[in-house]
């Protein structure tokens, strides 16, 4: 788990302080719909993912036990929510600018706004299951510590393209991105130009029957100045 720390309260979390804070948490999770706990040591309140941090304080004030300014909030983030913030960071998903840096504290301050982090698209889903799955298999363990997940994501996303259901444009980017065009790739699985995609399967002499037809689907149309280019992979195809 991660978490982002807030001041805690100073006095003594004893007995007394542990069982308010527990019966502070129940009200809460009956108010916000969500599960809250005490802490260990009876001095705050902890969630996992679910409400920020200011809705929960706004909630608190609210609450007989849990109205104390003093309470120590603090908001876990599990390792799914985690893994994708740092693939919106690292994408420039919602964010201003793509490849920020990714980092338990910069994930935890992407997230200090949004209530209870969750995928919007399929691909995204696929992107925070892969990158769990990755981390859980170098490190040979069923857990994915915060720190890992954003290791791993700083380090590209394309170390990810084989776990992931790649459309035929990926496919060819994984396969003949150079340059600038890799860079992006390996970064933030920025797929290449579609035409730079069919020009390099239509240049290499080697690519096999998946390629070609891989690359006729980029366009539903070819520009006219790859209309030679396009016909000539149909007849190669057709002679495959």
């Amino acid at each position: 788990m991660a978490d982002t720390r807030y001041p805690t309260p100073s006095e003594d979390g004893g007995t007394a302080g542990g069982d308010a804070r527990r019966a502070a948490a129940e009200a809460l999770g009956r108010q916000l719909g969500h599960g809250f706990r005490a802490e260990s040591d009876g001095a705050g309140i902890v969630w996992t993912d679910g409400p920020t941090v200011e809705a929960v304080r706004r909630a608190a004030a609210e609450v007989p036990g849990a109205d104390d300014p003093g309470l120590g909030l603090r908001r876990e983030l599990s390792a799914s929510a985690v893994a994708l913030g740092a693939v919106r960071i690292a994408t420039g998903t919602r964010t201003p600018v793509p490849g920020g840096d990714i980092t338990p504290g910069s994930v935890h301050t992407f997230w200090q706004n949004t209530t209870l982090p969750t995928p919007t698209t399929e691909r995204e889903r696929d992107l925070v299951y892969a990158v769990i799955y990755e981390v859980r298999d170098d490190r040979r363990s069923n857990t994915a510590r915060p720190a890992d997940i954003c290791d791993l994501v700083a380090s590209g996303l394309g170390r990810l393209a084989r776990r992931l259901d790649l459309s035929p444009l990926e496919r060819l980017t994984d396969r003949y991105a150079t340059g600038a065009a890799r860079r992006a790739w390996h970064r933030a699985l920025v797929p290449m130009p579609p035409e730079d995609a069919l020009l390099a399967v239509h240049g290499d002499p080697c690519a096999g029957p998946e390629h070609v037809r891989a690359a006729l689907t980029v366009f539903s149309v070819p520009p006219p100045h790859l209309a030679a280019a396009a016909a000539s992979l149909r007849a190669r195809l057709r002679q495959s």
